[in-house]
């Protein structure tokens, strides 16, 4: 069992010291719209698909 003693002059070492820090590099508009382009297109072409199916199903609907 250990002794805690309350009248040393040792600090205890904070635990998050040794963490990495977080540097803050902002991106410009360019950066930024290369990093989404591939989101946006594939965003762009799963549209186009979805509304020909929808499209296509609604022409060969029959009302009857």
């Amino acid at each position: 069992m250990r002794n805690i003693n309350f009248g040393s002059a040792e600090q205890p070492k904070p635990v998050l010291d040794d963490m990495p820090q977080h540097e803050f590099k902002p991106m410009n508009l360019g950066e930024s719209f290369s990093l989404a382009l591939p989101d946006l297109i594939i965003l762009a072409l799963m549209t186009i698909l979805l509304f020909v199916g929808a499209f296509v199903s609604f022409l060969r609907y029959d009302i009857r």
